[in-house]
């Protein structure tokens, strides 16, 4: 989304962050059924966003190879 690009530049954060949006009400744009397993996992109890480096997945996906 736009706007959390914004606060991600005004935070001078900039490309070594990734957002996860979590929310309660969460469903797959393609989902067939509302309370597919499958909607579970970006659902949270509370709206949440989670700010993630990117250079911490890098260093999880190496270890997983």
């Amino acid at each position: 989304c736009d706007w959390q690009r914004l606060l991600l530049n005004l935070a001078r954060l900039g490309n070594p962050i990734q957002l996860a949006l979590f929310h309660p009400s969460f469903t797959y744009a393609d989902a067939l059924d509302e309370s597919s397993t499958a909607n579970y996992t970006s659902r949270s109890p509370y709206p949440l966003i989670h700010f993630i480096r990117s250079k911490q997945i890098e260093k999880a996906r190496k270890v997983q190879q």
